[in-house]
């Protein structure tokens, strides 16, 4: 609200008046002014409140308050849109640079693997080349049979042992290979962290309510009246039977009353207790207890 406090703060010091003249006129304090021009809605009560001294301030100066308010709320959705398409653009950026780095990471770990390939294939290369070359020699002697006239045959020597066969050590296969060095190089994905679930401060505002309880137990209409009685302007929300009259409340100026019927019961908030007078169903109630800052918020409900 910012935006039209200070567009009425430039028509105020266009028109050269000070915040007393304007008090003067509309009865709404400086405080209450420097908080609207300011865009200060904590320094009221009620946001009712709030929107009500505005649009009177507004139209002290000349101004369409409606028509303000209304480019307001449109340049604020601009806004938010605005904010949104560039929080997207910025997550886009975000998810998209984590991808390209998860693709060179991917691009890193086959290259590696396909190095280790290569070189299990040399090796595998050179070993078999070598042992292609292998010449295994059983080399056998001769048995030579020599006779002597004058006694028998010599029994012919037996051959030497053979020598034992050579163990070929085995040679672990391409596909082996790769199984083995793949499972090496896969790494495990650590788990993200779960952030902890945020807690929402406690600074809910608490009315304080006035319980007033008519005397007539029998009657089927409950009457509230307000009469202005001390002071120029009063802004008042009524709500009968749970539902608003005004969706913005109303204001009434010195001498003027109203009268509202509902069935069961009343929650009226007053701006400026003091200059009120309150009757439930005839009986005088009392807006001044437990209010703050003038400001008084009643339940009246039949007994």
């Amino acid at each position: 609200m910012k935006e039209i406090g200070q567009i009425l703060k430039s028509e105020r010091e266009k028109k050269s008046l000070s915040y007393e003249q304007v008090y003067e006129e509309i009865k709404i304090q400086k405080k209450y002014l420097v908080a609207i021009e300011e865009g200060d809605e904590s320094a009221f009560v009620a946001r009712v409140y709030y929107m009500s001294f505005m649009k009177a301030y507004a139209k002290y100066l000349g101004l369409d308050f409606e028509e303000i308010y209304k480019d307001y709320e449109i340049r604020k959705i601009k806004n938010e849109e605005l904010k949104k398409a560039a929080q997207k653009n910025t997550q886009d950026s975000h998810k998209n640079s984590v991808f390209r780095r998860y693709i060179e990471q991917i691009k890193e770990k086959k290259a590696l693997i396909l190095c280790i390939i290569i070189v299990i294939l040399l090796i595998l290369v050179v070993y078999l080349y070598t042992n292609s070359n292998r010449t295994i020699i059983v080399q056998e002697d001769e048995v030579i049979e020599t006779y002597d006239s004058q006694s028998s045959p010599k029994t012919p020597t037996p051959p030497q042992s053979l020598p034992q066969t050579v163990t070929i050590p085995k040679v672990e296969t391409v596909s082996e290979s790769l199984a083995r060095s793949t499972a090496a190089a896969s790494l495990p994905q650590a788990s993200k962290p779960v952030a902890p679930a945020q807690q929402l401060p406690d600074n809910i505002r608490k009315d304080i309510d006035i319980d007033a309880v008519a005397a007539s137990r029998n009657a089927e209409k409950q009457i509230l009246n307000i009469t202005v009685n001390n002071a120029d302007q009063v802004w008042i929300s009524v709500e009968a039977d749970g539902k608003k009259i005004y969706s913005d409340g109303v204001t009434l100026s010195r001498g003027q009353s109203l009268s509202w019927e509902a069935s069961n019961s009343f929650r009226v908030i007053i701006g400026y207790a003091r200059g009120v007078k309150v009757t439930f169903n005839g009986i005088e109630v009392d807006v001044l207890k437990n209010a703050k800052q003038d400001v008084s918020v009643i339940n009246l409900r039949k007994s």
